[in-house]
């Protein structure tokens, strides 16, 4: 989100083009100065095409079709556009029109077509506004932003200057891409809490997602919890509170759980669950080719994608219609009638021909 940065900037340079303009008239007499302080002025400036340089470079440059302002202390501005030059790329700003207020504190909003762009990101929304007294940016009514593969729409959010924190609120949609797997992450939620500058965003409120294999026949997971913290220079997605996976014909319900994205294809854990771990899966019996349920518990449950592996400790059990199975540690594999056990204590009956 360090485009919003850009929005606070207007603040300064629509000001300081105002009173540049106004600079350049010519000095009233005494008499025009007393009678003007008798009138409610209002100026106005059209076509306004102003470039401010630093160190002989280009430090930006404010483009307006008309800005009319009263005591130079708020007006209006129609059509504005606003580039940055910095270190090399071109931030640019503009809307179909705005306003500002420039007095105990500040604020600039703007109106209508809001967009800032450069050539890694964009953001787009309906209103803006800066408030200097507070160092926030707020936008809202059809947010749309994103910075190279990353996504983030919702209806309104808020982003503060000094802690760098954006929060987002309502019909939050998230949709990424990892840089190293291809995978797709997608979350949907009602709120938003993220930190762009160190990869790291908090979700929460009927929090519900999926993440879609780059290969079609290596599947999907889908996922739901109370609340989602993602860290992608970590490349891991937290869950804490009612967890929920979804992956080919299996359910996994947890008190927390763990992904780890990058290894999906690697022999080190996909995913880790822990709490009241129960595992839902749906296996064909390849006697009688019908389909049965097989329920499994644990307190912790590890994922390995790569050798569809899943590993029960912490009292686990495997139960399945008159079969229980239990041990310290119990192997067994998605959509496979496989049960591996050490140390066991079982009472197995496979009288049905199921495990």
């Amino acid at each position: 989100m360090n485009f919003l940065l850009s929005i606070c900037l207007l603040v300064a340079l629509i000001g300081h083009s105002i009173f540049i303009s106004l600079g350049d008239d010519k000095k009233s007499t005494l008499s025009e100065i007393k009678k003007q302080e008798n009138i409610e002025s209002l100026e106005k400036f059209k076509e306004i095409d102003f470039y401010q340089t630093k160190n002989n470079l280009p430090e930006f440059n404010v483009k307006s079709k008309e800005i009319t302002h009263k005591d130079k202390k708020n007006g209006v501005f129609s059509r504005p556009e606003v580039t940055f030059f910095k270190e090399g790329k071109e931030i640019k700003l503009r809307a179909k029109s705005g306003d500002f207020v420039f007095d105990e504190i500040t604020l600039v909003n703007l109106n209508q077509e809001v967009e800032v762009y450069s050539d890694d990101y964009n953001l787009r929304s309906e209103f803006a506004t800066y408030n200097s007294d507070k160092k926030n940016v707020f936008v809202k009514g059809d947010v749309k932003t994103n910075y190279k593969d990353y996504f983030l729409d919702c209806d309104e959010g808020t982003y503060n200057l000094e802690t760098q924190k954006f929060i987002g609120k309502g019909n939050i949609q998230s949709k990424g891409k990892h840089e190293l797997s291809g995978d797709k992450i997608k979350i949907y939620s009602d709120y938003v809490e993220a930190y762009p500058s160190k990869k790291k965003s908090i979700v929460k409120g009927n929090v519900r997602g999926e993440i879609v294999r780059r290969r079609r026949y290596e599947g999907k997971m889908k996922f739901s919890a109370d609340e989602i913290k993602a860290d992608l220079y970590e490349d891991k997605l937290e869950m804490n509170g009612n967890v929920n996976l979804k992956r080919n014909e299996m359910s996994v319900n947890a008190n927390q759980s763990k992904v780890y994205v990058q290894n999906f294809n690697k022999k080190l854990k996909y995913y880790e669950l822990t709490g009241n771990v129960v595992i839902n899966q749906k296996l064909l019996n390849p006697k009688t080719m019908n389909k049965y349920s097989r329920t499994a518990y644990a307190e912790k449950v590890e994922g390995f994608a790569r050798q569809r592996k899943i590993i029960l400790t912490g009292s686990p059990r495997v139960e399945s219609k008159n079969n229980l199975i239990k041990g310290s540690k119990i192997l067994i594999k998605e959509n496979a009638n496989l049960v591996e056990v050490l140390d066991t204590s079982a009472n197995i009956d496979l009288t049905e021909g199921d495990l």
